[in-house]
């Protein structure tokens, strides 16, 4: 990047293996020049170019790839329900395998270090525990893998599972919150340990229902004033109830849940519409439109998924480069960076929203679904580590082969990088024809070549812009 002759070459590896963003380096630089030319004449341009990886091949053959930073793109034609179920095993694998002898599950891993990175979690632990349960699951000729599903909950509920007044929270930090109370029940609820852990099954339902309120809302952390993600854990705490009315369907459980439907979707996201809120509140809603075949959760769930759709995911928009292709982000609204974590979850909801479309028979709806889908999976094959190319500058590959990076410029594994991602791709497996796990010719191009070029606005503007895909 420069002007005239003021040059910066950024190796893509470089950025690539030191987690680098590529447009703070170039607003760095940008503003460097803006002090010493005339901004009215400074322009800067961006290159995404393509690089070669050159490996030792079978016999005196050398095999050669092209990279674009620092990885080989998946190309649209590339997913297939084969590569979809590799995929599967690979983020499955990791997952288990990051299963310590303790029970206790790795929570961040930094690739380029080779080591765990601090923090913690536990409605994502929680969250992972629930992937872990619907894998065996769909897998019950897989005896081995009750072993460390056992050993995860042990380590859990004894660290981290407490009873206050008679009913059961989950406490970490000093934090009692009401996602992860959800989500330890959920696991308890979908696992074959309920009868082991029915106390805590049962106080935990009672917990929930204390944070409940009368006009549909609910309290988000117990016996505390700190009320925030309100977009987050009351459709995980909806979740579990769904779970529950599917199970046995009660009159008393199912007007709580209306109640809250009703102040969740036909209050709380109007106001100013999130799309964290939308995948939790559609697989919540599908669930009990699956026994009630209410039109208001089916209006709900296509109002909120066509909007996701439209206005969330990227592909072809100008500025788009190719490995970005399929990911979850709005570089106009302020919703945050990409992340797989939230491409992962957003399929959770999707296919429960092509599930619904395809019950009512809306093709329409149901083609746009199927799309999103497929293109989300071959962002999520983007940023899964599978080969050597990916794992070129990893000291331990055999911790990170299967993992999912966070994004382009950010390698690290969140575990719900994988989680999410999992439980999407067990649904959409379970659901969708071989036929369905491929992008047709139309869909599957996009506006954009391999190397891609994208020019800037003046430096002035550049600087000023909320967002700059790299």
């Amino acid at each position: 990047m420069g002007t005239g002759e003021n040059l910066h070459w950024i190796c893509p590896h470089e950025l690539t293996a030191q987690n680098l963003d590529l447009d703070p380096l170039i607003n760095q630089f940008a503003q460097s020049q803006l002090e010493q030319e005339d901004p009215l004449n400074f322009t800067s341009e961006k290159w995404a170019f393509q690089e070669f990886a050159l490996r030792p091949g079978v016999g005196d053959n050398i095999e050669i790839a092209s990279l674009l930073r620092g990885k080989q793109v998946v190309e649209p034609q590339a997913v297939s329900p084969q590569s979809t179920r590799q995929t599967a095993e690979l983020m499955a694998h990791w997952l288990f395998k990051s299963v310590q002898p303790d029970g206790r599950m790795v929570y961040l891993y930094q690739p380029s270090e080779g080591l765990e990175g601090k923090g913690n979690n536990m409605i994502r632990q929680f969250m992972a525990t629930v992937s872990l349960v619907r894998w065996s699951n769909a897998h019950p000729e897989r005896k081995e893998l009750q072993d460390k599903i056992q050993r995860n909950f042990a380590y859990n509920f004894k660290n981290f599972y407490r009873e206050i007044d008679g009913v059961g929270v989950i406490e970490f930090e000093g934090s009692r919150k009401l996602g992860a109370m959800a989500l330890a029940a959920l696991a308890i609820h979908e696992s074959k340990l309920r009868a082991q852990y029915s106390r805590q099954y049962q106080n935990l339902l009672l917990g929930i229902l204390r944070m409940w309120q009368p006009d549909g809302s609910f309290r988000t952390h117990y016996q505390s004033a700190q009320n925030d993600n309100q977009n987050f854990y009351p459709g995980e705490a909806l979740l579990l109830w769904a779970a529950l009315l599917e199970e046995k369907y009660d009159q008393e459980v199912f007007g709580r849940f209306m109640l809250s439907f009703n102040y969740y979707y036909n209050v709380y996201h109007q106001r100013e519409r999130n799309p964290a809120f939308v995948p939790w509140h559609t697989q919540a809603y599908y669930r009990v439109w699956k026994l009630t075949k209410d039109r208001r959760l089916e209006k709900a769930i296509f109002k909120m998924n066509d909007w996701l759709v439209t206005t969330m995911q990227q592909w072809d928009q100008g500025g788009v480069l190719a490995d970005e292709r399929g990911q979850f982000f709005s570089p106009v609204h302020p919703y945050g960076p990409p992340h797989a974590s939230s491409t992962g979850v957003y399929l959770e909801g999707l296919i429960d929203a092509y599930r619904l479309a395809a019950a009512v028979k809306d093709k329409q709806r149901a083609k746009t679904y199927q799309i999103a889908m497929v293109r989300g999976i071959r962002s999520i094959q983007e940023l899964q580590y599978k080969n050597d190319y990916d794992l070129f500058y990893v000291p331990n590959p055999q911790v990170v082969r299967g993992g999912v990076r966070t994004n382009n410029s950010e390698n690290v594994i969140r575990v719900d990088n994988v989680q999410h991602a999992l439980m999407g791709f067990i649904n959409i497996l379970a659901t969708l024809s071989a036929d369905q796990l491929k992008l047709e010719e139309s869909s599957a191009r996009p506006n954009l070549r391999w190397v891609a070029r994208q020019g800037l606005s003046r430096g002035h503007e550049m600087l000023n812009s909320p967002q700059v895909s790299d």
